[in-house]
């Protein structure tokens, strides 16, 4: 078993245990069908047989933790075989966006899918019942951290509209690692175009993936709330880094984190949504009104107070089992290639084409199995 799986039985078991089952033979369970699943490539089946044995134990949901995550943990298989964990979000606006999102991570990348969570920020009951019948793909409820995280405000003085500041971000994310040992958050605009087999290995290995955004520097972005709040209550080497012109932001749109990172990096930044202001564009920020980024010089402040390594936007170096592993992500259509593996689209919903092709649906699943048993 690689170090990385290794280090990930023992920091998820511990998490775990300390948050939701407190039995004292989970780990010894947890490794057990960790190797299993790891030697023949049958995390699947693993999945069921402990399911079978913690339910004899009689072990129990609690503090919202999901018994179905936390079984999957115990049975990733390594190499290839590791399931994937995406997370999303998105209301009835952007709802063709996110069918998007899903129809690519079904056509590149299905054979390794664990889960596609979304997270309801204002779905319709129809975009609901849609979704509901997509394979590999379950809807979550948002936790309301603040009676005003799903309403829109305006952004702009050309009347743009944002839910909740995007405070809702970092508490979807920190819904998603109560629920996966790690996981690949995408924005709703975001389309895979290659499986993210290697950006997956990276994830559980060095335990997070973050990008930057190019030339838009925290110092120009943050408001004189966070800048006050957050910036000038650290130490002045900190302070004098986070507003270094040459400091770039992370893009929060694109996160891949694992349960390593939770407490440091995750939960601090879902802790400052209860105070939701702090997200606001008040009109303080150095360009003015319209050009503040919510919560991506929050994500940013955090990501260097953690000297979290942040890769630049397009080619990435990963370094993966002692090699050189290049990963291509870019938001600008004229940088995809033919090797890009996540092109964040936005509104570019139609870079594929018009058609969704690729979803697969339960009823498809079912006749499957209808016609394998006659």
């Amino acid at each position: 078993m690689p170090r990385y799986a290794r280090k990930d039985v023992r920091e998820h078991a511990r998490f775990i245990k300390s948050s939701v089952l407190g039995h004292r033979m989970f780990y010894k369970i947890s490794c057990a069908f960790y190797v299993i699943a790891g030697h023949f490539r049958v995390w699947r089946f693993t999945c069921l047989i402990s399911h079978v044995v913690l339910s004899r134990l009689s072990c129990r949901r609690s503090d919202g933790i999901s018994l179905y995550g936390i079984l999957l943990f115990c049975n990733i298989s390594l190499g290839a075989h590791l399931p994937h964990y995406y997370c999303t979000a998105a209301d009835e606006r952007h709802f063709v966006l996110l069918t998007n999102l899903i129809d690519s991570i079904h056509q590149v990348d299905f054979e390794n899918l664990g889960e596609i969570a979304v997270y309801d920020l204002g779905l319709t009951v129809s975009q609901r019942n849609y979704l509901n019948r997509l394979q590999a793909v379950t809807i979550q409820e948002l936790e309301l951290t603040h009676p005003d995280l799903k309403t829109y405000f305006f952004t702009s003085a050309g009347g743009r509209k944002v839910r909740g500041w995007f405070a809702w971000k970092p508490v979807v994310i920190k819904q998603a690692l109560a629920r996966f040992p790690y996981v690949l958050y995408l924005d709703a605009g975001s389309t895979v175009l290659r499986s993210p087999i290697d950006l997956f290995k990276y994830i559980n290995q060095r335990d997070y993936f973050l990008i930057n955004t190019g030339p838009h520097a925290i110092e120009e972005r943050a408001t004189q709330t966070v800048i006050n709040e957050l910036i000038k209550t650290l130490p002045q080497l900190q302070q004098d880094l986070l507003l270094d012109p040459s400091t770039l932001m992370i893009s929060p749109g694109l996160q891949g984190l694992s349960r390593l990172v939770y407490a440091t990096y995750v939960l601090p930044v879902y802790e400052l949504t209860k105070q939701i202001e702090i997200f606001a564009d008040e009109g303080t920020c150095r360009l003015g009104f319209g050009a503040a980024r919510h919560d991506q010089p929050i994500f940013s402040i955090y990501a260097y107070l953690n000297n979290m390594l942040i890769h630049p936007e397009g080619w990435a170096d990963l370094e993966l089992d002692g090699k050189i592993v290049r990963q291509h992500i870019h938001w600008n259509r004229a940088q995809v290639n033919g090797e890009t593996v996540i092109y964040q689209s936005r509104w570019d919903y139609l870079y594929r084409g018009s058609k969704l092709k690729y979803l697969r649906f339960k009823d498809e699943q079912k006749d499957e199995r209808s016609n394998r048993a006659s």
